[in-house]
């Protein structure tokens, strides 16, 4: 009935209007409402192609496609079609969907035209577009599964990644993927995480299609329906393999550098831009005395700079390493001393050399050094050699002769007491040529027998041994065949002997000799025999021009 058409007209959200070939002659509220119009009369004054922009999406102009559509619904009896429609009070254009129905209407053949905004099916189906192709175009390979586990769709990346197709992997499970690497403790907890709604993300490694290993890192999310039900899960993995490769190369570069630095008896240490000790090498903790753990982030002048050799301060101002902290010049030094732990010190050569970053910034600088304390040794036993040889050459006379070896051995090893014994050709005796003790801290020649006395038990062990050490631990120690001399109220308890030798021939001995306990070792026996080696042909000399006077 008429009556139920107009309910129905006037009661559906399209816009409906009522037209012939001379235009609109009537429309409903909806209509009104989607064009902008106040009143049906300010509507129906207007032409279907009043309504749309001068133009349509394919370029056609709107009035003679809108006379095409028109025909069309006449010929056939309806025409569908998507349409550019414009608001009249913005000039705002929209899309449409259109159906124009012919029907009759009083006898009259008329057009009813029903329309519909699908602005927002448009705007959705352009997300939906724009999402498919942001998955398709991924550079990650993407998986979407069902709430089962089983394979919906993949992206082309996932192929470049697997090298299975989606026709392969569709309809799969994941597990297709597995290479046995990990066990299925990670799989039931990857399981139960994902399952209860959970975000999982995590490293693991897989198996192509080819068989090749790759490692990927992967982040599964789960996807709920307007219910709240997890409805299905999309997987995002993004190939490391690379990465893990680089990572695996620093990793045996860093353990190969740190083999190199672990294994060098020049110590190292880096300091970064506020002074601290950043690094510290085995061979560096050894001779500060500490361990590596404890050096690092103390301040490394206050720790083992902050005194000069001859004990005065050294203000960190002053401290050349922290001259290159601040100006980034090399700087090699050969004079100077670290201090260790102990509160003990020891000469250094050291070589600061500026660390420069990446982005250009100081990285602080790095220190390596090296303990000179035995090469200072060897140099000062090296120049006392020679000059001790330079003046025994000058020298005619046994006493001087004995007193400038004893002044070396005193500069080289420190004594209280020494003597020099020679012995006479032929004889089974020897001449004191020089006692010495320490009397009120002053070293002193005591008086020595008259003459010749027969061969002692030292010299006799020292002839037949070779060079001797004597080590007590206290003066009431004993050693049975030493012939006391000077101040026999203190004994010795460290003492040193050593025969003079001339072309292999024993012709004396010379002993040092000192009241603490300890003060001599192997080392210093080997010492005080080459010094006597030194000056043995000296000697020989010189008591040879004696005899022939």
């Amino acid at each position: 009935s008429e009556a139920k058409f107009r309910t129905l007209y006037d009661s559906t959200s399209d816009a409906v209007m009522l037209s012939t070939e001379k235009g609109f002659f009537d429309c409903n509220q909806a209509a009104l409402a989607m064009f902008g119009y106040g009143t049906r009369e300010e509507f129906c004054s207007k032409h279907p192609a009043d309504l749309s922009p001068p133009v349509q999406p394919d370029g056609t102009d709107s009035l003679t496609l809108a006379k095409q559509r028109m025909a069309t619904a006449m010929e056939k009896g309806s025409s569908q079609f998507e349409w550019m429609h414009k608001r009249a009070d913005t000039g705002e254009t929209f899309p449409t969907e259109v159906l124009l129905s012919a029907l009759e209407l009083d006898g009259k053949r008329v057009l009813q035209g029903s329309v519909r905004n699908i602005t927002e099916r448009k705007r959705s189906a352009e997300s939906l577009r724009l999402q498919s192709a942001a998955l398709e175009a991924a550079a990650n390979a993407i998986i979407i599964t069902d709430h089962n586990g089983i394979i919906q769709f993949v992206n082309p990346a996932f192929t470049a990644l697997t090298g299975y197709t989606a026709q392969e992997a569709v309809g799969q499970n994941p597990r297709v993927l597995k290479s046995g690497k990990q066990d299925e403790a990670f799989y039931r907890n990857l399981w139960q995480t994902i399952s209860s709604g959970r975000i999982w993300s995590g490293e693991l490694t897989n198996r192509r299609k080819d068989g090749n290993l790759f490692a990927e890192q992967m982040t599964i999310t789960p996807l709920r329906n307007a219910d709240g039900v997890i409805a299905r899960y999309i997987a995002i993995k993004q190939d490391i393999t690379g990465r893990k490769e680089l990572e695996a190369q620093m990793e045996r570069l860093h353990a190969e550098h740190a083999a190199v630095l672990n294994s060098l008896g020049e110590g190292v240490h880096w300091i970064d831009v506020d002074g601290r000790i950043k690094y510290e090498n085995p061979a560096a903790a050894r001779m500060l005395g500490y361990e590596v753990s404890d050096l690092i982030g103390k301040p490394a002048h206050a720790t083992m700079h902050h005194t000069r050799a001859d004990g005065s301060a050294y203000p960190q101002s002053e401290c050349l390493i922290y001259a290159t902290l601040r100006d980034g010049m090399v700087r090699r030094v050969t004079d100077e001393v670290f201090w260790r732990k102990d509160g003990s010190s020891f000469a250094v050569e050291y070589i600061c050399t500026p660390v420069c970053e990446q982005n250009g910034r100081s990285g602080g600088s790095v220190v390596v050094f090296t303990d000179i304390t035995e090469r200072r040794r060897m140099e000062k036993v090296q120049s006392c050699l020679s000059h001790l040889a330079y003046e025994l050459s000058l020298l005619s006379d046994a006493p001087q002769a004995a007193r400038l070896v004893a002044d070396a051995a005193q500069d080289l090893l420190g004594w209280d007491a020494c003597f020099l014994r020679l012995r006479s050709p032929g004889l089974a005796r020897v001449q004191y040529v020089l006692n010495m003790d320490t009397a009120e801290g002053r070293r002193v020649e005591v008086p020595s027998f008259p003459g010749s006395a027969p061969l002692g038990p030292m010299e006799e062990r020292v002839m037949r041994d070779g060079a001797q050490i004597i080590l007590r631990s206290s003066e009431s120690d004993s050693t049975p065949g030493l012939i006391p001399f000077g101040n026999t109220g203190q004994r010795s308890v460290s003492l040193l002997f050593v025969p003079l030798r001339h072309r292999g021939q024993y012709f004396g001995l010379f002993s040092i000799q000192s009241y603490r306990v300890g003060a001599y070792d192997r080392a210093a026996l080997d010492l005080l025999q080459t010094l006597a080696d030194h000056a043995a042909g000296a000697l020989e000399r010189i008591r040879a021009e004696q005899e022939l006077e």
